[in-house]
């Protein structure tokens, strides 16, 4: 009886070199975004922090973004918070079924405040 070593089969893996085709890059774009950006009579400022962990299996989200907008000299202050399944838009605190829910309810509530120039969320 012959003994075999090792039958299995290697799989063979490429290496690809990636570089830039087409578009723009980074660097390219700074200067006319800072000379955009200074030339509108918006000043627009945010802060966030977040944390996550998991503790004994169970997750815990803990996020705080505080936006201030100033337009035409008036000057719009929004906060908004999630602990977990509850969500705090400046005003109210709602509480969801599940942390996934209420994810989806704190980035709506933050992407709908910014397309209306959080004036009227």
């Amino acid at each position: 009886m012959v003994k075999r070593e090792n039958t299995r089969r290697r799989k063979r893996t490429r290496k690809r070199k990636v570089s830039q085709s087409g578009g723009f890059c980074a660097p390219c774009l700074m200067g006319p975004l800072f000379t955009a950006a200074g030339l509108g009579t918006t000043g627009y400022m945010m802060s966030s922090s977040s944390s996550s962990s998991n503790i004994n299996g169970k997750k815990s989200v803990k996020r705080n973004e505080k936006y201030q907008i100033t337009k035409n000299g008036k000057t719009h202050k929004r906060s908004f918070k999630q602990i977990n399944k509850r969500v705090y838009d400046g005003k109210k605190m709602i509480e969801y079924d599940n942390i996934q829910e209420a994810n989806k309810a704190y980035n709506g509530l933050i992407k709908k405040c910014k397309a209306k120039g959080f004036q009227k969320c």
